[in-house]
This record gives C-alpha cells, sequence and structure tokens, in this order.
C-alpha cells in the first residue's frame, strides 16, 4: 500500500520511527487539503478540493501495517465521529508531475475546534 504523510511521520519528523523500518520512501508530493497546526507538535490537514495543497512524502508499506497506524493515528475506521483522524484513499501529486493513490490520514473536521489550531500558509508542516 502507499501511504502519503505530511506531519510527524516524515523523514526527519519525530515520529518517523514509526514507519521507518517497514517503509520504502516513494516520492514527495501534494494533496488538496488544509494544513493546520494543532499546537501539539504535530498537525493535521483537512480535505480541500479547491485549496493549493499540502507538502508530504509518499511511502510503499506492507498492508499488515495499516492496523497499527490507524492506532497510532486515533483512528477508528468503523466509528469516524469519535476518531482524531479518518484515512482516505487520495491523489498525490508528485513532484514528477505523476499521480498516485494513496492513504492519508486527515484530521476530522469536528476536531479542529478541540485544538488551540492555526492554518498553516504554504502547506508545509515545520
Amino acid at each position: 500500500m502507499l501511504l502519503f504523510v505530511y506531519g510527524s511521520l516524515m523523514k526527519h519528523a519525530p515520529n518517523h520511527y514509526v514507519i521507518a523500518q517497514q517503509a520504502k520512501f516513494v516520492a514527495q508530493g501534494t494533496i488538496r487539503a488544509v494544513l493546520y497546526d494543532l499546537g501539539i507538535g504535530f498537525p493535521g490537514a483537512i480535505e480541500d478540493k479547491n485549496a493549493e495543497g499540502v507538502y508530504g512524502e509518499v511511502y510503499e508499506l506492507p498492508d499488515s501495517e495499516l492496523e497499527g497506524l490507524d492506532q497510532f493515528e486515533g483512528c477508528d475506521p468503523v466509528d469516524k465521529a469519535n476518531s482524531l483522524y479518518y484515512r482516505k484513499i487520495t491523489e498525490v501529486t508528485t513532484f514528477k508531475k505523476e499521480t498516485l493513490k494513496a492513504w492519508v490520514y486527515f484530521l476530522v473536521p469536528s476536531r479542529l475546534k478541540t485544538f488551540t489550531s492555526e492554518k498553516i500558509t504554504g502547506g508545509r508542516w515545520q
């Protein structure tokens, strides 16, 4: 499976170790979303097809890693309303102008108000 990461799971970010052993780097790219600094050490992206984009990295991982990533991200695929993030297959435009489909963990929009969040202009976290 392909996974697009835009925050603490990126290379050189504090939680990259979570995927480092199983992950194979594929590409850098962007997704259509708005990025927020949640004020707690990691960002959240909200889907927005009209947004400029959020920068991130695409990794290939074994499908067996998905359940552990769901737990790490606070994502319950059966109960989105009580999750922090939900995951969705999303188009990623690579820097080479290729289109890939990858899992992305998006912040559940109703959760945005629970944080002291600020919109990140430019779509890059840190």
